[in-house]
């Protein structure tokens, strides 16, 4: 994960979809999903890495003073880079949501650790404080490397969340390869589908509760999707698409979907192109959801970052605007690789059209 995809899985677990409360402020406080991730390497980093990152010397200084002196190992530059990182360890946590178990398990190691507890006393002289720091952060790093219940966690594909997201991002850029690499314009739609205007905060909701709307908005969209060839007004073809169930922590579950058109299908300038998705997201909420849901157009979000949500024509010659499409679409690919709400039901969060939807030769996709 990315800076990018900590900043969008922050945005998304504390989103509230704007229609009544633009400006709302966030209720729950995530943690930071950066320094998140800055652990993350670091516990893959110690569990490679045998030498410990610093070196305690006593030096002699001019006045022919002793001083114990603390410096990075030459073997372990990057190993001592998240030293100020694990001193924040516990910003990167929250009890409202679930980490990938390899993380889960460091946090246990981190609190039962000196450099973790309030017992650690740090003598007055500078030197000998960072000192104690250094030596104490040598020791961490060792037992995270011989903890082999770590090694196991990151080595099983069902234990390691990110084994899953980052296949999610192979198929994910192998499908846009194939559809790039045809040469054609493209239309992208971005669009938030909900299957109720009021939706139960996942915090303060019974999980009965949470789970039985997570239930209804999977069979809308399997209601939706299977409507998209009877309507050929705004399915003139079918489309290469993107589906994505988020999970926010105040506006419950939602599904994020990206539809690509060949731009030769739709022939629409941008203000069309604007109507034409709010089009799809109207037959949502009428056909998919009995007139009960809602719908947002995902690049108009205030709460996400409206640069990333490239919306609209993606033509065969630029590259920025296909760069950012596949940057979007990976944020929502690998969002699940370390945190994830507590209580969520397992199943199916992420998921593409099937393979022959992404080559514009295969009679598929037009």
């Amino acid at each position: 994960m990315e800076i990018s995809a900590a900043k969008y899985v922050d945005r998304t677990l504390n989103s509230v979809s704007p229609h009544d409360k633009p400006t709302q402020r966030m209720r729950y406080e995530t943690p930071d999903i950066s320094l998140l991730i800055r652990l993350d390497r670091f516990v893959r980093v110690a569990t490679t890495t045998p030498l410990p990152p610093f070196v305690v010397q006593v030096e002699q200084d001019r006045h022919k003073r002793y001083r114990l002196k603390a410096r990075i190992s030459p073997d372990g530059v990057e190993l001592a880079s998240f030293f100020d990182d694990l001193r924040r360890t516990d910003q990167a946590y929250s009890s409202f949501l679930k980490y990938a178990p390899h993380l889960e398990h460091f946090f246990e190691v981190y609190l039962d650790h000196p450099m973790g507890s309030n017992s650690m006393q740090s003598p007055d002289r500078l030197f000998d404080r960072w000192r104690l720091w250094a030596e104490i952060y040598n020791d961490l790093c060792t037992r995270v490397h011989q903890d082999q219940a770590l090694r196991r966690l990151l080595q099983i594909p069902r234990h390691n969340w990110s084994t899953t997201g980052f296949e999610n991002l192979r198929k994910l850029n192998r499908s846009l390869n194939h559809l790039f690499s045809a040469g054609h314009d493209l239309t992208a739609y971005h669009l938030r589908l909900f299957a109720s205007q009021k939706r139960s905060p996942i915090l303060d909701s019974p999980d009965q509760v949470s789970q039985q709307e997570l239930r209804e908005l999977r069979a809308c969209w399997t209601k939706f999707r299977g409507l998209w060839d009877t309507k050929p007004a705004w399915f003139p073809c079918r489309p290469a698409y993107v589906w994505s169930i988020e999970s926010s922590l105040e506006d419950g579950y939602g599904i994020q979907l990206t539809l690509i058109f060949p731009a030769s299908a739709l022939k629409r300038d941008h203000q069309n192109a604007v109507q034409h998705a709010r089009s799809i997201g109207d037959y949502w909420i009428s056909n998919a959801t009995s007139s009960m849901g809602h719908f947002r157009l995902t690049h108009l979000e205030p709460t996400y970052f409206q640069k990333d949500w490239f919306f609209g024509l993606v033509q065969a010659n630029d590259v920025n605007a296909r760069n950012r499409l596949r940057s979007a679409l990976s944020n929502l690919a690998i969002k699940d690789a370390l945190v994830r709400p507590k209580h969520r039901p397992t199943g199916k969060y992420f998921q593409l059209s099937q393979d022959n939807s992404w080559h514009l030769d295969s009679g598929h996709f037009c």
